[in-house]
């Protein structure tokens, strides 16, 4: 696996672990249904975490200096 894989896969888990200090309940229930869920990255950093249980919102630029991520 070449490092830009796993760096990016590092940034992923990364954005779950905010959007689950964000909305915990609702972040456990979309990882967990049994759909798909969906986490993507605007050109902006807004992180959107979605699946058919709701959406979670948030900007990646505020919660970097926020948590230290």
């Amino acid at each position: 696996m070449a490092a830009n894989e796993i760096e990016i896969k590092i940034k992923l888990l990364k954005f779950l672990e905010i959007a689950y200090k964000m909305d915990s309940n609702l972040t456990t229930v979309i990882v967990k249904d049994k759909g798909p869920f969906t986490l993507s990255v605007d050109n902006t950093g807004k992180v959107t975490l979605s699946g058919k249980a709701g959406v979670v919102e948030f900007s990646v630029n505020d919660e970097i200096k926020e948590y230290g991520i």
